[in-house]
């Protein structure tokens, strides 16, 4: 009839795929409220209009100073105004010699609380880029060498914005 060695490849192959199936990692993005949705809950897929609103325009441009060049030494704070969802970010910048030295990045909550996973904020790729965009930005001391963090294009610009405002109020002393 059938082999024990055919049989026990038989179901080698099918223990394999239904392991490999059953293992798929899969992120939710968070809500409007910067919430991740309970494992029982589903998230569809975003609408036209939240893509669009999440792609970057190629039309935007940063309407204000992009290095530390014109800026005196000094420390600065920029803070952007609230977006459509209530959330901002606030940049602090350290300028010795023309040059950004240090740079920090904080983005809030609609009710003033940081994102962080202790106050809620479950959304990686924005965490990562919170931590990481200050130090690029030290390195390449130039907004517009920074490109758009994957998975926090709206971090990414408002981070943007934060810093602009901070390096206006250096150029204006």
């Amino acid at each position: 009839m059938y082999r024990p060695k055919t049989i026990a490849l038989v179901l080698l192959i099918c223990i394999g795929i239904l392991v490999s199936s059953g293992c798929a990692v899969t992120k939710k993005p968070p809500s409007k409220k910067g919430e991740t949705p309970k494992s029982n809950q589903s998230e569809k897929a975003p609408t036209a209009e939240e893509k669009q609103e999440q792609t970057p325009n190629a039309q935007d441009k940063l309407d204000g100073p992009t290095t530390a060049k014109n800026v005196k030494d000094g420390k600065y704070e920029g803070k952007t105004e609230k977006d459509e969802r209530g959330n901002y970010g606030i940049a602090k910048i350290t300028v010795k010699d023309g040059k950004i030295s240090e740079a920090e990045y904080t983005e809030y909550t609609e009710d003033d609380k940081p994102k962080t996973k202790e106050s809620g904020y479950d959304y990686q790729q924005a965490m990562d880029a919170f931590d990481k965009l200050p130090d690029i930005l030290v390195e390449k001391q130039d907004l517009t060498a920074i490109d758009t963090y994957a998975g926090a294009t709206g971090s990414t610009k408002t981070f943007k914005a934060a810093v602009m405002k901070a390096l206006e109020q250096g150029s204006k002393k």
